[in-house]
């Protein structure tokens, strides 16, 4: 008891709420429930009853009384034009006062809401509101397009770029060169017959993918229009790259409907999207139902490569570092093939330098939450081809043999890919969607000290 009395004591000179806070805990609480009122002479016990007579309380304080004395005259006055006046407000589509409300505004209100309030008839408080996509269910479908960049429509693609404003001699030129044209195959000097061909962009042409992508575009903003996949006030659900069409939904329902979107617009456009390959992925959730493209189902999977990097349900990177190692050793190995046996050591560290490493370390960058299993499974690759690399046996000190090829250590240059991709994130402009979330998460991770996490591996050193 002396302690508390202390503590109010010392909370007094400096800390107003604080003060406050311990007299509160020595009063006596007192918990008064109703179990009964009286309303027009009428007891109700049952809460249905309780807050039933409550509406009709309140329902009576906030209904207009009439009154004989009132003046009538000048209420027909005001209630004609308070009409005219809302009605020539409905005729005008100017901004209110101050501008046109942005997103950011509307993300400052999100972000200064106050926490640990009671929710409304809705239950839902403020922090659901600031905090409704962190930990959140997802359902991301990774769609496959059959023969993307060969069945192209024609048509269909100078009718769009006709609608984004290319005409006259532009649109000339781009069908011309999509007009009565053939191809053939050669094989050992052999050339089969000519064939027309009557859709598709040329792969590897300067302007395919171009061309492809505003043959796409269209699809990527029904699908935004359609998806509910939000970080903040930033629209996330469908961060594709060329014909690597990817879904984002909240709940199967929205994911569904998305799919049924991207199946209408394939069928509209003529290209088509391959149910087999296309995968389903659920992050936080184990999926037992059933998605369909069209008439067919879509498999539904727990991991998936999108652009070449693995991608898992449980986020974590050891699996894709697993398989980047065993890529790494089959590179090395085509290039031991080549008589790499008869080349000097340091010619074939400097061949694994630049083939086998960017094999081994491709979407490094991406690699979050690096375990020490992951670290030693590394280390255990380059260990591994160093010593083949100078013919030493399996048991020499993996030390001795790494520093005498002047090669760094693979944990080190994951961290320093991934300094650089800070750095090319911090380069990007401001309009770009990763820049956004990016600057979207920094600000989060400053502004909440309680969260702990690292971009940096402490192991860089």
């Amino acid at each position: 008891m002396d302690n508390t009395y202390r503590e109010i004591d010392e909370a007094a000179e400096c800390d107003v709420r604080l003060f406050w806070r311990l007299i509160s805990r020595q009063k006596n609480r007192k918990t008064n429930q109703i179990s009964e009122i009286l309303h027009h002479n009428r007891k109700c016990k049952s809460p249905e009853d309780i807050s039933n007579a409550f509406a009709d309380f309140y329902a009576d304080v906030y209904t207009p009384t009439e009154n004989s004395k009132f003046d009538n005259d000048f209420k027909v006055h005001v209630t004609e034009f308070v009409d005219r006046t809302l009605e020539s407000c409905a005729t005008n589509n100017g901004l209110l006062p101050g501008g046109e409300i942005t997103l950011y505004e509307i993300e400052t209100v999100v972000r200064n809401l106050k926490l640990r309030k009671a929710p409304g008839y809705d239950k839902l408080q403020n922090e659901h509101v600031r905090y409704s996509e962190l930990g959140c269910k997802l359902y991301v479908a990774f769609l496959d397009s059959s023969r993307a960049f060969d069945t192209v429509w024609h048509s269909g693609l100078i009718y769009k770029l006709y609608q984004l404003g290319i005409n006259s001699k532009a649109l000339q030129v781009i069908s011309d060169c999509y007009s009565d044209i053939t191809s053939a195959v050669y094989v050992n000097e052999h050339v089969s017959v000519p064939f027309k061909v009557r859709q598709g962009v040329r792969q590897g042409g300067v302007l395919s993918t171009i061309l492809y992508l505003v043959y796409i575009n269209d699809l990527l903003n029904e699908l935004e229009l359609v998806g509910t996949a939000n970080i903040s006030n930033i629209r996330t659900s469908n961060p594709s790259f060329a014909d690597d069409v990817v879904c984002i939904g909240t709940s199967p329902q929205r994911l569904q409907n998305m799919l049924n979107c991207a199946y209408d617009y394939s069928l509209k456009w003529r290209f088509e999207f391959n149910p087999l390959k296309s995968v389903i992925l659920g992050y936080r959730t184990e999926l037992d139902l059933v998605f369909n493209l069209g008439d067919k189902s879509v498999n539904i999977s727990t991991e998936t490569k999108h652009l070449g990097i693995l991608r898992t349900v449980d986020l974590s990177p050891s699996t894709d570092i697993q398989h980047s190692c065993r890529k790494g050793r089959n590179a090395y190995f085509a290039i031991a093939g080549t008589g790499s046996c008869l080349l000097n050591p340091l010619t074939v560290c400097g061949l694994y330098n630049k083939i086998v490493i960017p094999a081994v370390l491709y979407g490094c960058e991406l690699w979050n939450g690096i375990k020490p299993k992951d670290i030693r499974c590394l280390e255990t690759f380059q260990h591994f081809i160093v010593k083949h690399i100078q013919g030493f046996p399996k048991r020499t000190r993996s030390d001795m043999c790494e520093s005498m090829t002047n090669l760094e250590r693979l944990p080190i240059l994951v961290e320093k890919r991934k300094l650089m991709f800070l750095y090319k994130l911090c380069e990007m402009k401001a309009q770009s969607l990763t820049k956004q979330i990016f600057i979207y998460r920094l600000f989060q991770y400053f502004g909440d000290t309680s969260r702990k996490q690292t971009w940096i591996h402490p192991r860089c050193n």
